[in-house]
């Protein structure tokens, strides 16, 4: 399924530790940037604590899958680390428009995860 799909751009924000690892896992044809942080970087540096002591909340990766067989082997790999969310919410964004494409969680579906990754 979603093998025949063309190469594809997402954009991921989530918890740093989804983050990670999502720029750990081992695809072929798949190239994921370094994280920076989700939102703005002003809050942080107004904050009291300073921003050297704040730790980041969220992060986002923009991700190419340049062949179908990576996208869906993406798609999988991401739906087996979705349950280590603990409450908490991936959102997946076209890093060309930054249109939000849609939310997962802990709960969501094959059927979820098929819809964001080939539409």
């Amino acid at each position: 399924m979603g093998e025949g799909t063309k190469a594809r751009a997402l954009a991921i924000e989530a918890p740093p530790a989804f983050i990670e690892a999502v720029r750990a896992l081992s695809v072929e044809g798949l190239a994921v940037s370094e994280p920076s942080l989700a939102g703005s970087s002003a809050d942080i540096l107004d904050s009291p604590a300073g921003g050297d002591r704040i730790r980041p909340i969220r992060e986002v990766v923009t991700i190419l899958a340049r062949t179908g067989k990576a996208v869906a082997e993406l798609g999988h790999k991401v739906g087996q680390l979705l349950p280590t969310l603990s409450g908490q919410v991936v959102v997946v964004t076209d890093p060309v428009t930054g249109r939000r494409l849609g939310v997962l969680s802990a709960g969501s579906t094959e059927e979820d995860i098929r819809k964001l990754f080939w539409p």
